[in-house]
């Protein structure tokens, strides 16, 4: 157990060598009664996942790879589809303030540095009856260009945010920084103001993108933005409105319509 920085909002923090997932190890952790803000970070993650069938692994000092504990207030139990899109929220507004780097969110889980993924977020949670009892936000984010896979095992062109700056970037100072802005979004999780933020750096606004879905076939649509509850506004080729909870982009076209 270490202690955490004065003002990053952590209450506890865990730093491991190496680990299979430290989504896997927050959850265990929550469980065992870890407090709101306890934070399981490892300089090696050997078996990480994603959304879906993806996987997520950290080399020992290229990247960083953390989970955040959260336990959901009432009041925020009932904007928790919003939490994947926050938390991409929070490390756009950190690179853009502390290291002047443009990035923005894919939805639902990405942030991109121009089109190429620096970062993934899972969001996992345990629920008492129908509460979410325990949520982790797991972010891993590519920093040394040693970070990024090779080429035939991504779904999505990488980069890292070594490529970004040329002064040398602290993993765990950044860390800190995410988990303080996140603190920070979450008295506003229930506002419009996040929503507006969020579609404010949403990757491919008003350009037509291909949508897998988790099932079926994958179509083309025009991406208007994310609703009140996270889920993607999209307008189909038939022109009509559609609110999308699930699925996957890839970019076609750029042209705006």
């Amino acid at each position: 157990m270490r202690h955490p920085p004065r003002g990053s909002q952590v209450s506890l923090w865990q730093h491991l060598a190496t680990t299979l997932s430290t989504n896997d190890d927050a959850l265990a952790w929550a469980a065992e009664g870890a407090p709101d803000m306890a934070l399981v970070s490892a300089d090696h993650q050997s078996a990480g996942r994603g959304r879906g069938d993806h996987t997520w692994f950290t080399h020992p000092g290229t990247g960083l790879t953390f989970s955040l504990i959260i336990r959901p207030t009432k009041h925020e139990a009932e904007h928790m589809t919003r939490l994947p899109v926050m938390a991409g929220l929070a490390l756009v507004r950190v690179l853009d303030r502390d290291y002047g780097i443009k990035s923005d969110i894919k939805w639902p889980n990405d942030v991109l540095i121009n089109e190429r993924k620096v970062a993934g977020i899972l969001v996992e949670t345990t629920w008492e009856k129908e509460a979410p009892l325990v949520v982790v936000i797991g972010m891993g984010v590519n920093i040394l260009p040693a970070a990024i896979q090779p080429q035939e095992k991504l779904r999505f062109p990488a980069t890292c945010l070594g490529f970004e700056t040329a002064k040398p970037l602290d993993g765990q100072q950044l860390m800190f920084k995410i988990t303080r802005e996140v603190y920070r979004l979450r008295k506003k999780l229930h506002t419009n103001w996040l929503v507006r933020q969020v579609n404010r750096s949403l990757a491919y606004k008003n350009t037509l993108v291909q949508l897998h879905p988790p099932t079926g076939k994958s179509r083309q649509v025009h991406l208007l933005g994310i609703d009140g509850q996270g889920q993607l506004l999209v307008r189909t080729e038939q022109q009509l409105r559609e609110a999308i909870s699930a699925g996957e982009l890839e970019i076609t076209y750029n042209d705006v319509a």
